[in-house]
């Protein structure tokens, strides 16, 4: 200390940054010790409200956690699923799904993250996986059960009676995909195809990679997830539609393949 405030203020400066670099020395010899992931020790049974199957997409569905020093589950960050369903939907079934994951999540313990005996807070994800519906649980029908048959066919049926098939050119609203970087860099490029399945109001319920480049595929499901759509009506009723919405990435932007139906 002595010889530092002897020295001018342009030779202090050099000294402190000598000290840093020291420190900075020493602690990189020494290294850095990562804690041990956190590891779940129990977790209540997922039950499923009534009603809320979908048998389509799965019964698992994926919840991001936050732990503290303790192994107690403290926030849920995110939820995703079960299966390709959409985030941003608000198809009443499935938010009483996912809140039912939520608070299965919320109940999980776990070993806290560990370096030695020092404890860490952690976040880690769940699958929380709920029991495979009974067989004779049907699923619930409209008064009229023709309109809900003639929705659910799948999309190669829809299209001979004028449903399904390419829907672009049926939306309200179809924003484009984000171009993916590694795409980008290995100069990848074409058509994506997501089969999608839109709720009585128009929105996404689920979104499902059909054909395409898989590392282009992701970018499609996120913005098919945003898409909307015009309610579509059988006999008067809204009712749910399956469909194709496909993407056209050329170059370093993707432009929508936009079919005349």
């Amino acid at each position: 200390m002595i010889l530092a405030t002897s020295l001018s203020i342009k030779g202090m400066y050099f000294t402190l940054i000598a000290l840093v670099f020291a420190a900075s020395g020493t602690a990189f010899a020494q290294g850095y010790v990562m804690p041990s992931e956190p590891v779940l020790v129990s977790m209540p049974k997922a039950v499923a409200p009534t009603g809320a199957w979908l048998r389509t997409s799965g019964n698992i569905v994926r919840v991001s956690v936050s732990i503290d020093k303790k192994g107690k589950v403290v926030s849920v960050d995110s939820i995703d699923g079960p299966g390709f369903t959409c985030s941003e939907s608000t198809l009443p079934d499935l938010l009483l799904l996912r809140e039912a994951a939520k608070q299965t999540a919320l109940r999980a313990v776990f070993t806290p993250a560990m370096v030695g005996k020092k404890t860490f807070p952690s976040i880690s994800t769940i699958d929380v996986v709920f029991p495979d519906p009974p067989k004779d649980d049907t699923p619930r029908k409209p008064e009229n059960s023709k309109v809900e048959a003639m929705a659910d066919k799948p999309a190669g049926q829809e299209e001979k009676s004028g449903k399904g098939g390419v829907i672009n050119g049926k939306a309200t609203y179809l924003p484009k995909p984000a171009y993916p970087t590694a795409a980008e860099r290995e100069r990848i490029s074409g058509e994506v195809s997501i089969e999608v399945v839109v709720a009585e109001d128009g929105s996404i319920i689920s979104a499902h990679p059909a054909k395409g480049n898989p590392i282009l595929a992701e970018a499609a499901r996120i913005a098919a997830c945003k898409a909307t759509f015009s309610p579509t009506l059988l006999s008067g009723l809204p009712v749910k539609v399956s469909g194709i919405i496909t993407y056209n990435f050329v170059g370093p932007k993707s432009v929508l393949n936009r079919r005349r139906n």
